[in-house]
């Protein structure tokens, strides 16, 4: 689990009850608010946001040992869930 500070010039408010009107684009919460935590099924929860409709963002860092995919939870939290690869 970790959490990110806000990168300001994502222009993202500081938090869900903070903005104007909702910001829907998960692929700015990389380097925004959010909070993230790792699971071991990894491709079956993914398929489970995208079976709700749920809209994402995915990427893997560059050595493809960590997947990532980033979402808003109905409050208009960020989240990632990530999985690593086992050592």
């Amino acid at each position: 689990m970790h959490l990110i500070e806000r990168n300001p010039l994502t222009k993202l408010p500081e938090g869900p009850y903070s903005a104007p009107a909702a910001v829907a684009d998960p692929s700015n919460l990389p380097r925004g608010h959010h909070i993230c935590f790792t699971v071991s099924n990894f491709d079956s929860f993914v398929q489970s946001l995208k079976d709700r409709g749920i809209q994402t963002f995915q990427k893997s860092l560059p050595n493809g040992k960590v997947r990532q995919v980033f979402f808003f939870d109905p409050d208009g939290n960020g989240l990632e869930v990530a999985s690593r690869e086992a050592p």
